[in-house]
C-alpha cells in the first residue's frame, strides 16, 4: 500500500506552533512529504499561507516548491 503525505505550507509561518514549525521543516529536509499545500478552509488565513510558500521557496529554493505544488500533484493526476 502506498500512502502519500502531505504538508501544510501555513506551518513553516510559527502561526500553527512551534512544533508544527520544527517537523514541517524536518518533514521537508528527510523528503517525507509528497506535496505540499494552502489547505485553504478559511480566506482570512490566506496571508499567513501565501507566506509559507514564500518562505518554503527561501529556505528550500523555488525547485523544491515547483516540484512539491506543481509537478507532485500533477504526476498524480496525469
Amino acid at each position: 500500500m502506498e500512502v502519500r503525505f502531505q504538508g501544510n505550507v501555513r506551518c513553516l509561518t510559527g502561526e500553527d506552533g512551534l512544533l508544527a514549525d520544527h517537523r514541517v521543516r524536518q518533514f521537508i529536509r528527510e523528503r517525507r512529504y509528497q506535496f505540499m499545500a494552502l489547505d485553504m478552509h478559511c480566506p482570512d488565513t490566506l496571508e499567513g499561507r501565501l507566506e509559507g510558500l514564500q518562505l518554503l521557496s527561501e529556505e528550500f529554493r523555488e525547485e523544491r516548491l515547483d516540484h512539491l505544488t506543481v509537478e507532485a500533484p500533477q504526476r498524480l493526476i496525469l
